[in-house]
């Protein structure tokens, strides 16, 4: 049991890094195999849908997820209806125990100065800015010099990388 505690939040944090990961490659593929069939603005109009569903999703299933534990146990506000936490009432009320703006502000900045993490946040910055700047200006060189169309531009992205980084110009 405490293994499975231990390794489960780890997994989920690998999915959800897998996805941001693949996330330049896949789109681009999906999306010029798109266009070869219907309009160009099909790939934008599909993206803005998947995010609204996301939205909806987050609203319907996803609860607040700060808990201060500053506040013993037993003071805790007691909750109520999910419609008045949805949309801030309750939070409101029990403002005189929550945090202020500057300090909701603070606490970000704090966990992003930790040595660990910035170094983990400046590298990720750069490779994933490398990754979506090659990708979208190889599909502009290459598809006039090579006379590529949306297809082969997709197909470019189906490649391994270190095969990807030798074929390309």
């Amino acid at each position: 049991m405490a293994r499975a505690d231990v390794c489960f939040p780890s997994r989920k944090i690998n999915v959800w890094s897998a996805f941001i990961t693949v996330s330049p490659y896949l789109g681009p593929l999906l999306a010029a195999f798109m266009i070869t069939k219907l309009s160009w603005r099909w790939p934008f109009w599909i993206y803005t849908i998947e995010t609204g569903l996301c939205l909806i999703g987050i609203i319907l299933f996803l609860d607040e997820t700060y808990y201060d534990r500053r506040i013993p146990i037993d003071k805790q506000p007691p909750r109520q209806s999910r419609l008045l936490r949805l949309v801030g009432i309750e939070q409101y009320r029990s403002r005189h125990l929550r945090n202020t703006f500057l300090q909701a502000i603070i606490r970000p900045v704090k966990v992003i100065l930790k040595p660990t993490v910035l170094i983990s946040t400046i590298y990720f910055l750069f490779t994933f800015a490398w990754v979506v700047g090659i990708n979208t200006t190889l599909s502009i060189f290459i598809g006039p010099l090579y006379k590529f169309g949306p297809k082969q531009i997709g197909k470019r992205n189906l490649l391994p990388k270190p095969l990807h980084s030798l074929t390309s110009p």
